[in-house]
C-alpha cells in the first residue's frame, strides 16, 4: 500500500507535465503552418452544418455522400478537426462506386476517406470568388481510390425549394491517370452537384 502512495503523485506529476502544442482556429489557419504537432480546431464549430447524408438524384443516376465531423484527427504531422465523407455512385442504374462502409473505417488519417475538407472560405478568399456575406463553403479533397485520380472539391451550403442542400464541385485535377499501362478515368464526372440532405 505504501508503494502505491508514493507512485501515485510521480505518475499524477508526469501527467501534468505534457507538453502543450500550439492550438490555431480553422479559420486562422493559412495552410503554411509547419509546426509539428500543432492542433487546427474548429473553435466556432463552422463545419458542423456540412454534416449529413445529402442525396442528388436525376433518372436512373444519383450520388449520395455521407460527411462526418472528426475530432482532433491525426494526419501523421498535425491534429485538425475535419469533415470526412465517403459515397455511392450509380450511373444510368449501374453502382459505379460505392465506399459507403468506409466511413466507419474510423482511420484519423484524413487520406483514408475519399472525402476530407476542412478549409472555410470567405467573401474575398482568392478561391471564393463569387462568394455572397455570410456564405458558408468549405475547401478540401476528394479521391477516387479505385482509380488513384485526386480532386480538389468545395462544398457550399445551399436550399432547393426548402430543403437544405449543399452544392459539391468537383475539380478533377486531370482528366484520368496512368496505373501501369491502364489509362483510367475517374468515376464521378467533374462540375457542380447539388445534393438534397436527407
Amino acid at each position: 500500500m505504501k508503494n502505491i502512495f508514493k507512485i501515485l503523485p510521480i505518475l499524477l506529476v508526469s501527467l501534468g507535465c505534457r507538453a502543450q502544442y500550439p492550438v490555431i482556429d480553422l479559420k486562422q489557419d493559412d495552410g503554411r503552418n509547419a509546426i509539428p504537432d500543432i492542433y487546427l480546431k474548429d473553435m466556432y464549430n463552422v463545419l458542423d452544418p456540412f454534416v449529413g447524408t445529402y442525396l442528388y438524384t436525376n433518372g436512373n443516376t444519383s450520388l449520395k455522400i455521407i460527411l462526418q465531423k472528426k475530432i482532433q484527427a491525426y494526419d501523421g504531422y498535425k491534429y485538425e478537426d475535419l469533415l470526412v465523407g465517403e459515397y455511392r455512385y450509380v450511373e444510368n442504374g449501374v453502382e459505379k462506386v460505392n465506399t459507403l462502409n468506409d466511413l466507419y473505417n474510423w482511420s484519423d488519417i484524413e487520406q483514408m476517406h475519399s472525402i476530407g475538407a476542412n478549409f472555410p472560405l470567405e467573401m474575398g478568399d482568392y478561391l471564393c470568388q463569387g462568394c455572397v456575406a455570410n456564405e458558408k463553403r468549405i475547401l478540401g479533397g476528394f479521391v477516387d481510390h479505385f482509380t488513384n485520380n485526386h480532386a480538389q472539391i468545395t462544398i457550399s451550403k445551399t436550399t432547393v425549394g426548402t430543403q437544405q442542400a449543399i452544392n459539391l464541385f468537383i475539380y478533377w485535377q486531370s482528366k484520368g491517370v496512368t496505373v501501369g499501362t491502364t489509362f483510367t478515368y475517374p468515376y464521378i464526372p467533374g462540375g457542380d452537384w447539388v445534393l438534397i440532405k436527407q
